[in-house]
């Protein structure tokens, strides 16, 4: 069997079915973490009455591999010991649940060839649906959407995975790929169609003109959480860095003080054009997957008004080197992994979009997308980035769209490389070298205005 993606995909995948949980004190062993497989509080409590000691190491042995970032990397010998030791618990208790344990390491441990081999010797654990969920996450990670449709339609009936955002965000994409137009959890219709929209519920807080410029405008969306405490960071990363250019900000639920401090660097920094917009957002449960998603209809809005391209980055990422020219004779540029599953194939806090027809009736699709949800009350989290590549199909099946495909490792970076040109965070801030940076960056921007205006 030649090696599969989900071996190299971010270990969050290889967890999320198989996520750990923390247990009572037992036989020595305090305050494990033991592998949810069977979301049956008498199955773990059958397994901790029984004194297991064997079975709960192995599972101290796997929550190894995530706790000290090792995942896939993992040295070989460890790799070994794991698959030795699932197999002699397996072939001692000859127990069905101990089996679904055994199986669930392997694969949390990247021994996803064992993973199979396992379970291929015990036929009697093959259609339990903890392991069903694996092997239609496998699936789609291969691009077998067809298997992957026939296991999610039958685990949807189970109240657990039917109510869980990966189960959903599978299930949205493998329907697609598999010819389908998905209406819930959000409704795909529109943009599948090729069915676009103007951008609508956006205001200008400064004014409203063509670009002077002849670089792509940098785009950040921010709530005023996120605004204070990143998009300012990264507007600065990007003035340190830079000497001219331009900077859009969209801000989310502004206040005044926002405003004013917008204001306040658009006077500080003349060097650069520095322009923003504003959004109204309601309190509701899908607020942040509307983060996520809006930013591309303010995007739309902002192309058509500056008449420029946009180079649009999560707002909590931060500049380690200076944007290159580098999109000429492209329509727009995505950072995604080869490893990635489709709804991560465009990541959407790296994006480039030109100014160009093709651009324009791909935000439009965006846009559409972005209404027709807020109308619905619908909301999902990667809502963003299945909408992306969808509308990325649905563009090239109507126009020669020429994409430039961005290195992860220099624009998306989230292990911090001193020669990387953007740093990235997930939902970890925790990162030591990322705040070093972002507290220089702070005490540089109380003078970096004053030396902006001596270049």
């Amino acid at each position: 069997m030649s090696k599969m993606k989900i071996e190299n995909a971010h270990q969050f995948y290889r967890d999320v079915f198989t996520k750990p949980i923390n247990a009572i004190e037992d036989d020595g062993f305090s305050r494990l973490n033991i592998a949810r497989g069977f979301n049956n509080k008498e199955s773990i409590l059958e397994i901790l009455s029984s004194n297991h000691a064997d079975v709960l190491h192995l599972i101290s042995i796997s929550n190894f591999f995530t706790d000290s970032y090792i995942g896939g990397n993992a040295p070989l010998e460890l790799k070994n010991y794991v698959l030795l030791l699932a197999k002699e618990i397996s072939e001692k208790y000859k127990n069905d649940l101990i089996d679904i344990i055994c199986a669930k390491t392997l694969f949390r441990c990247s021994l996803v060839e064992n993973f199979f081999d396992f379970i291929e010797s015990k036929p009697q654990i093959r259609n339990n649906h903890n392991i069903q969920i694996i092997l239609a996450l496998v699936f789609i990670f291969e691009e077998d959407y067809e298997n992957a449709v026939s296991i999610l339609a039958d685990l949807m009936s189970i109240p657990h995975y039917r109510n869980h955002f990966l189960f959903n965000v599978m299930s949205i994409c493998a329907f697609y790929k598999c010819g389908g137009v998905p209406e819930l959890p959000i409704d795909l219709t529109n943009i599948i169609q090729g069915v676009g929209a103007m951008p609508a519920g956006i205001s200008w807080l400064t004014p409203m003109k063509k670009s002077e410029i002849n670089f792509p405008i940098v785009f950040t969306a921010s709530d005023p959480i996120y605004f204070w405490n990143h998009a300012l960071f990264n507007f600065y990363s990007f003035a340190k860095l830079n000497s001219e250019g331009g900077y859009h900000f969209h801000l989310y639920n502004p206040d005044d003080n926002i405003v004013r401090k917008i204001n306040s660097i658009k006077k500080e920094f003349k060097c650069f054009e520095i322009s923003a917009t504003s959004e109204i957002i309601p309190q509701g449960p899908f607020i942040k997957p509307a983060y996520t998603l809006n930013r591309f209809s303010a995007i739309h809005e902002v192309i058509r008004v500056k008449k420029n391209s946009i180079f649009s980055v999560d707002a909590d990422s931060l500049w380690n080197g200076s944007i290159k020219d580098d999109f000429d004779g492209f329509d727009m540029a995505f950072c995604g992994s080869a490893y990635s599953p489709f709804w991560e194939s465009n990541l959407g806090g790296v994006c480039f979009f030109g100014f160009n027809e093709k651009s324009d009736f791909f935000l439009s699709l965006m846009s559409k997308f972005s209404q027709t949800i807020k109308e619905k009350n619908q909301g999902i989290w990667f809502q963003d980035q299945i909408a992306l590549k969808i509308c990325e199909e649905t563009t090239s099946s109507n126009f020669d769209l020429k994409i430039l495909r961005l290195d992860t490792d220099n624009w998306c970076d989230t292990e911090h490389k001193d020669e990387s040109i953007l740093w990235q965070v997930t939902t970890r801030k925790d990162r030591p070298k990322y705040n070093f940076y972002k507290k220089q960056i702070e005490e540089i921007s109380k003078n970096l205005s004053k030396e902006k205006k001596l270049t």
